[in-house]
């Protein structure tokens, strides 16, 4: 049997999903202090600034107009959130998804100028119908992608690359619910198994400063390999991504598994090493969870689904999902009530759904922002 390499050396930095990186501390309600976030984008002038430091446009009069347009996007998404919020389970659903439209053709403003004059924003790219035979089962039910609209425009915006799944292709909401680590014992009861996640233990970036490299280093648990049926071909070739590939390097704990790039990424001149190896990390689709101390970090292993869904895209289509059955299914909302699967849906409601609003500042600000809570 071949032996394993010893891993590369460097020197460890954590890891981070976004370029940038901020931790702040709030006595109030964390849920107001993101919208505080959020709300600061509708200064013509704080817009501006991000707009040309972060997201890089450098025509002035491009970023006045993106400035006034996001300005009116986010007014509607915070009203909208707002009347969610005094609404009932059976009204909410509906509400919610409407701010997150909102702050998702923000979004999309931002990476497509006059994105509000396409006809793509005019179109959810989603579609939900109910059964009128049947109560919905969110064991087996479907959302099915459309004409390009909003939902495929946020996930090119997200992503960096363009959608490639057909209009047609049905998405099975049982597997957006394995993207939230938050609510893994309600799942577990609601569906009887563990969510599709694989938990990434001590990832890094680690960087060698001498030879200008950068690369990704994590490790994983034999046991969470083992429930997912996961060997170490299968999740090397789930983690490949274009000319990218993993490797099994050396390690002494005989409990977890250890991988690394197998090639690194080179940093340019006064390029940060987490710039240069932005886009692999974005082309992980990592999955974040906030814990006592820090962020965790996870991979969907989902091969059903017909491409790699970013985290913010699965919250997105489950509140899309929920919005559609107080919509057009109260029926199937109030049997959903009654039955095993209300646990995890009101758990997505008061857990993830607030995560899904943490994302979306995260995306605009481009900064994966630590929020505490301090008393």
């Amino acid at each position: 049997m071949k032996s394993l390499p010893l891993p590369r050396k460097g020197e460890e930095v954590g890891l981070c999903s976004y370029p940038f990186y901020g931790y702040e501390e709030t006595i109030g309600d964390p849920e107001n202090a993101i919208w505080s976030s959020i709300h600061h984008l509708c200064s013509g002038e704080v817009a501006d600034q991000y707009l040309f430091s972060i997201h890089g446009i450098k025509k002035k009069s491009a970023r006045a107009k993106i400035s006034k347009n996001i300005k009116l996007y986010l007014q509607q998404a915070y009203e909208f959130y707002l009347a969610a919020k005094e609404a009932k389970p059976n009204t909410g659903p509906l509400f919610y998804y409407y701010s997150f439209l909102h702050l998702a053709k923000a979004r999309c403003e931002i990476a497509y100028p006059n994105f509000h004059k396409e006809d793509k924003c005019y179109c959810h790219g989603i579609s939900w119908r109910p059964n009128r035979n049947f109560i919905v089962d969110p064991n087996t039910d479907t959302v099915t992608l459309i004409k390009h609209g909003v939902w495929q425009a946020l996930l090119e915006a997200v992503t960096g690359q363009s959608c490639t799944v057909a209009q047609g292709t049905r998405l099975q909401i049982k597997d957006f619910f394995s993207y939230c680590p938050e609510i893994s014992v309600e799942y577990e009861r609601a569906f009887g198994e563990t969510q599709r996640r694989l938990d990434l233990v001590k990832p890094s970036l680690v960087t060698d400063k001498k030879k200008s490299e950068a690369w990704i280093r994590f490790s994983v648990d034999k046991t969470d390999l083992k429930l997912l049926k996961l060997n170490k071909p299968k999740l090397i070739a789930w983690l490949k991504s274009r000319t990218d590939l993993y490797h099994e390097v050396l390690q002494d704990n005989k409990e977890i598994r250890t991988f690394e790039l197998s090639k690194p990424h080179k940093t340019k001149r006064g390029q940060s090493a987490l710039m240069a190896i932005r886009d692999h990390i974005r082309r992980l689709d990592l999955i974040s969870h906030p814990s006592s101390n820090e962020i965790e970090y996870s991979i969907a292993i989902l091969p059903t689904l017909p491409c790699r869904i970013p985290h913010m895209l699965a919250l997105y289509t489950l509140i899309f999902w929920l919005g559609s059955l107080v919509r057009y299914d109260p029926h199937s909302v109030a049997d959903l009530e009654e039955s095993k699967f209300w646990i995890v849906i009101d758990g997505f409601m008061s857990q993830s759904r607030i995560w899904l609003l943490e994302l979306f500042e995260w995306e605009f600000y481009q900064t994966e922002t630590e929020l505490h809570l301090v008393r």
